[in-house]
């Protein structure tokens, strides 16, 4: 994944330093003299799937669409009825959708918040209770990309006054990923919220909350602390005191 570039010399992380022949073939392709840095195989994975899947596929149907009409208010968008129901079979649009949806599982994201505003709409990412920016896309995207999730949703496209609810089943590593679906008009379109139950989230052994060794051995220390706090009280000085020696 190339990073910088400054005069003949291009920066290049890598999950493996050690893979010459594609190091190589950077250097005879483009000429450069290339640096190394080391980074994780998921970050890497993450910045092409962010900026050359969802954001192509993003910039592809902006390119497309932006010959339609401009959107001003929830009552235009209401009327151009051929508008979203372009949004079912645009390529682009369903390649960028499959990118997002990607996207929010390898970042172990529980909600997707898809917002309409007066120029641009804004995807977040819920992330550990925190709201994060993730994307602002044109608005002339926005329609067909909301209309190619409700579509999937099993939701009606044509109606967009009214709150609609729906649900998707996809498949993630092998286990059933279900997402819950809500839309909601707003001022400038209609906004949208995805609610990802992963059960590989939702689920997780201590060893895989992401504690180094150091702090996975104190946090259980200090599980074991509280439990035996919780056992001692109420209980009589002489059994109180056998009980801490056994612990």
């Amino acid at each position: 994944m190339p990073v910088d570039i400054t005069g003949n010399r291009l920066t290049v992380a890598t999950a493996n330093p050690f893979e010459q022949e594609g190091i190589d073939g950077i250097r005879q392709s483009k000429g450069y003299e290339v640096d190394l840095v080391v980074s994780t195989r998921p970050d890497i994975m993450k910045i092409i799937t962010e900026f050359y899947g969802f954001r192509y596929s993003i910039t592809a149907a902006h390119n497309e669409l932006a010959s339609g009409i401009d959107l001003g208010n929830l009552e235009q968008y209401v009327k151009l009825k051929s508008f979203t129901e372009l949004g079912g079979t645009d390529q682009h649009i369903i390649n960028a959708v499959e990118y997002l949806l990607h996207y929010a599982y390898s970042q172990r994201a529980s909600d997707i918040h898809i917002e309409p505003k007066r120029e641009h709409s804004v995807v977040r990412f819920r992330i550990d209770g925190i709201l994060h920016p993730i994307h602002k896309m044109p608005k002339t995207v926005h329609a067909a990309f909301i209309s190619r999730i409700k579509t999937l949703a099993r939701m009606d496209i044509a109606e967009k006054r009214r709150p609609q609810d729906g649900r998707i089943k996809t498949d993630q590593d092998g286990k059933e990923v279900e997402l819950r679906v809500s839309t909601l008009p707003v001022s400038f379109g209609e906004k949208v919220v995805i609610r990802i139950f992963d059960p590989n989230i939702l689920m997780q052994e201590i060893e895989e909350l992401g504690f180094l060794e150091r702090e996975l051995v104190l946090f259980k220390s200090f599980i074991l602390l509280l439990m035996a706090s919780y056992l001692l009280q109420d209980r009589p000085g002489a059994a109180r005191q056998q009980l801490s020696t056994q612990l």
